[in-house]
C-alpha cells in the first residue's frame, strides 16, 4: 500500500483521522478515540526499525528474528541497533 496521510483520508471519508508523530502526541490522541461518536483511524508514524516484540519472546521466536537479518536485510544494523536499545529498557 503507498505511503500516504491515513488521518486525512478517514477525515475524507467522514471518519476522524488524527496522526501521531512523536510520543508526546499519544495521550491526546487516545483521549480523542475513547471520546469518539465514529470509527477513527490513528495514522501512527515511527521508525520502520523497531520491531514491536511481544511481552514473552519464545527462544524459537528469537532465532528466526536472527536468523531473518542474517539472510541480508538491508536494513538489519539499523534493526539490530535498535533492537539492542529496546531490550536495553
Amino acid at each position: 500500500m503507498p505511503d500516504f496521510d491515513y488521518a486525512e483520508f478517514a477525515e475524507m471519508l467522514g471518519l476522524i483521522g488524527r496522526r501521531v508523530e512523536k510520543p508526546d502526541d499519544i495521550g491526546p490522541v487516545l483521549d480523542v478515540a475513547l471520546a469518539a461518536d465514529r470509527p477513527m483511524v490513528i495514522d501512527v508514524r515511527a521508525d520502520p526499525n523497531v520491531i514491536a516484540l511481544p511481552p514473552h519472546v519464545t527462544l524459537e521466536q528469537s532465532a528466526k528474528l536472527f536468523a531473518a537479518l542474517a539472510k541480508g536485510d538491508p536494513d538489519r544494523d539499523a534493526v539490530l541497533k535498535q533492537l539492542v536499545r529496546q531490550l536495553a529498557l
